[in-house]
């Protein structure tokens, strides 16, 4: 049989890429609630770069902006 994996040692690329693209913002603030994985990755930056992709077309570029992309998204 194959080896066991935790959840934990999935990637947070692939957390992002395979389970957030199926949820809004509002469910994965809500997640992020649940555990304190979630809560770590709502909080990194490489999120909200990808949230202001998917939701809007939108790279962000830290050299043109003072705000973090989480407050970008937020203002938008």
């Amino acid at each position: 049989m194959g080896e066991y994996y935790e959840y934990y040692d999935i990637p947070n690329d692939i957390k992002l890429d395979k389970l957030f693209k199926n949820l809004n913002v509002n469910e994965i603030v809500d997640l992020s609630a649940t555990s304190k994985d979630f809560s770590k990755i709502c909080e990194e930056q490489e999120t909200w770069i990808y949230l202001l992709w998917r939701d809007f077309r939108i790279i962000y570029d830290s050299d043109d902006t003072d705000l973090t992309a989480k407050d970008y998204y937020i203002l938008l």
